[in-house]
């Protein structure tokens, strides 16, 4: 699934869209102290009811540098004010997993042109302990 946010200079909108098609936009009065982002993330998280067993996260397996086994984000990139994308770096780039012993993620850098910049992530659940 393909999901995007951009920043339209002439109407300062920041567009939402979903495979490749405009879903709507945010007027610029809404994020008047967005002019600009040097920081991005990707998350994901799992919920269930206090004392219940915390469910799988994705494909339910943990990340196996294999894009066929695991969940992932690809084409992960950002854009600069002249629309030219650029990946996440490795070395700027910080992981930070809440309960390792449940999920985990793997940012796998630049792959192919198909995969782009990939995360992979993911775990079996269960009894997290929280």
């Amino acid at each position: 699934m393909s999901v995007n946010i951009t920043h339209d200079p002439e109407t300062k909108n920041w567009w939402v869209g979903l495979q490749n098609r405009k879903l709507g936009y945010y007027p610029e009065i809404l994020f008047s102290n967005l002019a600009f982002a040097n920081l991005g993330g990707w998350n994901g998280m799992t919920s269930t009811p206090i004392g219940n067993p915390s469910p799988p996260m994705g494909s339910g397996h943990f990340p196996a540098n294999n894009l066929l086994h695991s969940c992932f984000f690809r084409q992960m990139h950002f854009q600069d004010s002249y629309r030219k994308d650029y990946g996440p770096n490795m070395e700027d780039t910080q992981v930070y997993v809440d309960n390792p012993r449940c999920y985990d993620i793997s940012y796998a850098g630049w792959n192919d042109h198909i995969q782009g910049y990939s995360m992979l992530f993911g775990g079996s659940g269960g009894n997290c302990g929280d």
